[in-house]
C-alpha cells in the first residue's frame, strides 16, 4: 500500500494532505523521516509515525456531522495564528480529517471522517453528490437574477454546472451545487450584484444538518 494512501485510510488527512506531510518530514517508517512520493509499506508489519505518534488502520469507521460555527476554520490543525479551528471543538477518540471544505465566513454542515475511500467518494466532483445551501443576500433577488445564477459561470478558467436554485423570501434562496469551486457561491453572486450576509450549507448528499445547533456535532450510523 502507498504510504499517503495508508495515512489517508488511517483518518490523519486526505491523500492531497498526508502527502504535503510526507514531503514536511513528518512521516517516519521503521523509524526513518520519509519524504519521497511512492512508497510502498506493509500495514501488517511496518510501523508508521506521523509526528512521532503511531498510526495505525482503524476497523471502526467513524462518519461525524458537524455544525461549523462562522469563524472558525476548516481545519484539524491547531494552533493556528488566524484563529480557532474544527479540531479546537469536535470531541472524538478517533483520529478525523474533514471531507471538503466551508470558507471562514460560512457555516453549516460539515462532514469529518477516518475513512479516506469514503472521503474521496463524498468529496470528488465526480462522484456528483449534491451539496446543498441556504443563502441570504444584501439586496431583494429579482427573477433575473436567480435565472443567470442557475446557468453555468466561469471561475478560474473553469465552467461550472448549472445550478438548482429556488427563491425561499425577498433576500433568500436555496442553492444546489454537485461541484465546489473555492468560494463558488459567493463568487456567482458577486457576478450579478449581491453580496452574501449568510451562507448555511444545509446537506450533503443524503446527510441533512438536521436540528444541529452551531458548534454541536453527530456521529451518523
Amino acid at each position: 500500500m502507498r504510504l499517503h494512501v495508508f495515512l489517508a485510510q488511517a483518518g490523519v488527512a486526505s491523500r492531497r494532505q498526508s502527502e504535503k506531510y510526507i514531503a514536511q518530514g513528518l512521516v517516519r517508517v521503521n523509524g526513518r523521516v520519509v519524504t519521497q512520493m511512492g512508497v510502498t509499506i506493509d500495514p501488517t508489519k511496518d510501523e508508521v509515525q506521523y509526528q512521532g505518534k503511531p498510526v495505525f488502520l482503524s476497523d471502526k469507521r467513524v462518519v461525524m456531522s458537524f455544525y461549523k460555527p462562522r469563524g472558525i476554520i476548516s481545519t484539524m490543525k491547531k494552533g493556528l495564528e488566524e484563529g480557532q479551528c474544527i479540531a479546537d471543538i469536535i470531541e472524538s477518540e478517533e483520529r478525523l480529517f474533514p471531507v471538503g471544505r466551508l470558507d471562514r465566513d460560512s457555516e453549516g454542515l460539515m462532514l469529518l471522517t477516518n475513512d479516506g475511500k469514503l472521503a474521496l467518494r463524498l468529496s470528488h466532483p465526480r462522484y456528483e453528490h449534491e451539496k446543498e445551501y441556504q443563502v441570504t443576500v444584501d439586496k431583494t433577488i429579482t427573477d433575473d437574477q436567480i435565472k443567470r445564477l442557475k446557468k453555468p459561470f466561469m471561475i478560474d478558467g473553469y465552467r461550472t454546472r448549472p445550478a438548482q436554485v429556488t427563491k425561499s423570501d425577498d433576500k433568500e434562496f436555496t442553492i444546489i451545487l454537485r461541484e465546489g469551486r473555492k468560494r463558488q457561491i459567493r463568487r456567482m453572486c458577486e457576478n450579478i450584484g449581491l453580496q452574501i450576509k449568510k451562507l448555511k450549507r444545509i446537506r450533503i448528499g443524503d446527510i441533512l444538518l438536521g436540528d444541529l445547533k452551531s458548534g454541536e456535532q453527530r456521529i451518523e450510523k
